[in-house]
């Protein structure tokens, strides 16, 4: 487990967070719907199950990390790299929370801990994230943390009928921390 602060942690997503993960998922289907196109794919506590196993699959080959984001021992979002090439030092980093949860800089937080655990332990040299175009919630995130802006990937995902444009940013091991 990666310690985020004295309430939050980043545990490795796993079997037992599958139900968590589901009431989670469920309870912020609003909020999340307009964003990332697997919510509405997600319809019942089987396919968290299946995902989870996936993810435990990619964790073994190490081409994803994900982690559940406890707060108080209660998940309430995932984060982590949802691709990582390894021939490259390259990761692509994505994250959700728990509409309840949003604001306080719970993600900001958790994101920040990911970005140094992925440059200190894994050994990366370049980390992304892509954000929908829309989502300033999300994109103040990366924005936060130092990452800069690379460009617009002009309507690479559908999601809820529409083309939702992405901004990439990226973030270098040696670029400055932000503050």
């Amino acid at each position: 487990m990666l310690r985020v602060s004295e309430r939050l942690w980043l545990a490795s997503i796993g079997k037992e967070h599958c139900d968590a993960l589901w009431h989670a998922i469920d309870a912020s289907r609003e909020s999340l719907r307009p964003w990332l196109p697997w919510v509405d794919a997600t319809r019942e506590q089987g396919d968290c199950e299946v995902f989870v196993t996936a993810a435990m699959a990619e964790r073994r080959l190490g081409t994803a990390r994900h982690f559940a984001l406890l707060e108080d021992d209660e998940l309430i979002g995932v984060v982590g790299f949802n691709r990582i090439v390894e021939r490259h030092r390259w990761a692509s980093l994505g994250y959700w929370l728990r509409s309840d949860r949003q604001g306080g800089g719970r993600m900001s937080q958790s994101v920040a801990t990911l970005v140094e655990w992925g440059f200190d332990e894994l050994e990366l040299h370049r980390l992304e994230i892509r954000c929908a175009e829309g989502n300033s919630r999300s994109r103040a995130i990366p924005e936060r943390l130092g990452f800069r802006q690379e460009g617009v990937l002009r309507e690479c995902e559908w999601v809820g009928g529409r083309a939702l444009s992405h901004v990439v940013y990226s973030r270098l091991a040696g670029d400055p921390a932000p503050g």
